[in-house]
C-alpha cells in the first residue's frame, strides 16, 4: 500500500509561489486570516475562494491534497449541517417527516461558517507547500524578532518551530508505517467495543510516542555535541523584490474588497 503525503508536507516545485519570500506569505497569510473572519456575505467567502484557487493552480497543488486535508473534518461538517438546519417543531422550511424539517437559514448560517474553515485549510496548505520548514520558521523568527528586547528567546523559539515543522511529515510517516505492520499482523481497529478499539489504538500510538522521544533524544545530542547556540544569527535576510510586494498588495486589496462585499 502507497503510503499518502502527509498534510503540508514541502512540494518542490518550480513556481511563482515558491520563490516568494517566506515572511511576505506569513504576513498574507495572517491577513487572509483577519479577512475570513471579518467576511459576512457569501460573496465576500466567493471573492476568497476564487483566490485561493488561483493560489492553487500558481503553486500546483492540487485539489486532491485538499480533499485529503479536509477528510477529518467531514463529520464536523456533517454535525454542523446537521444540528444547525434540522428542526423538531414543525417550523422548518423543508418539511421531512411530520415536525421534522429543514430550516434553510440555519444550513445557510452552517455553510457559512464552514466555508471559512475550507477556506483557511486552502489557504494554510498553499503556504506549506510552497515554503520549507527552514523558511516557515526563519519568517516567524524575524516577525517576533523585536520582542527580544523584552528578554523573549527568540532564537530558541524559531529553532523548536523549526524543529516541529520538519518532525510533522516523519510523525506521520511512522504512524502510517505502524498501523499498516499491525493491520498485516490481523489488528482490525474498526471493530470491537470502544474498549478494545482503544487497546488497538495504544499498540501504534505508544510505539509512535516512544519513537518520538528516541529521535527528541538523538537529537538533542546531536546538537550538543555541535555547540549549537540558538543566539548566532546564520545569515541575514534577502532583501524584498517587486514580486513580493506586489503579493502583500494583491492579497490585502482582495481581503479589503471582500470585507466590504
Amino acid at each position: 500500500m502507497k503510503p499518502t503525503i502527509p498534510f503540508g508536507s514541502y512540494s518542490p516545485q518550480q513556481s511563482w509561489l515558491h520563490a516568494l519570500d517566506a515572511r511576505i506569505k506569513v504576513l498574507s497569510l495572517i491577513v487572509l486570516l483577519v479577512a475570513s473572519l471579518m467576511v459576512h456575505s457569501g460573496a465576500g467567502l466567493a471573492c476568497l475562494a476564487g483566490l485561493l484557487l488561483g493560489a492553487l493552480v500558481v503553486s500546483h497543488a492540487s485539489l486532491s491534497s485538499l480533499r485529503q486535508a479536509a477528510q477529518p473534518l467531514a463529520l464536523i461538517t456533517a454535525v454542523s449541517l446537521l444540528v444547525n438546519g434540522l428542526v423538531l417543531d414543525g417550523t422548518g422550511t423543508l418539511v421531512l417527516v411530520g415536525p421534522v424539517g429543514l430550516a434553510t437559514a440555519g444550513l445557510a448560517r452552517s455553510a457559512q461558517a464552514l466555508a471559512r474553515v475550507y477556506i483557511l485549510l486552502g489557504f494554510f496548505l498553499v503556504i506549506a507547500t510552497t515554503t520549507t520548514a527552514l523558511q516557515l520558521a526563519e519568517a516567524c523568527g524575524r516577525a517576533i524578532q523585536p520582542l527580544a528586547r523584552f528578554g523573549l528567546p527568540v532564537g530558541d523559539i524559531t529553532m523548536v518551530l523549526s524543529l516541529a515543522l520538519r518532525f510533522m511529515p516523519l510523525c506521520a510517516e511512522e504512524y502510517h508505517r505502524i498501523m499498516l505492520a499491525q493491520k498485516v499482523r490481523g489488528v482490525r481497529f474498526n471493530t470491537g467495543s470502544i474498549a478494545q478499539r482503544l487497546e488497538k489504538w495504544l499498540s501504534v500510538l505508544v510505539p509512535v510516542v516512544v519513537g518520538l522521544f528516541y529521535k527528541a533524544d538523538e537529537l538533542a545530542i546531536s546538537m550538543q555535541d555541535r555547540c549549537y547556540a540558538s543566539a548566532v544569527r546564520r545569515h541575514e535576510p534577502k532583501p524584498l523584490d517587486g514580486r513580493d510586494v506586489a503579493l502583500f498588495v494583491v492579497v490585502t486589496l482582495t481581503s479589503v474588497l471582500a470585507c466590504m462585499m
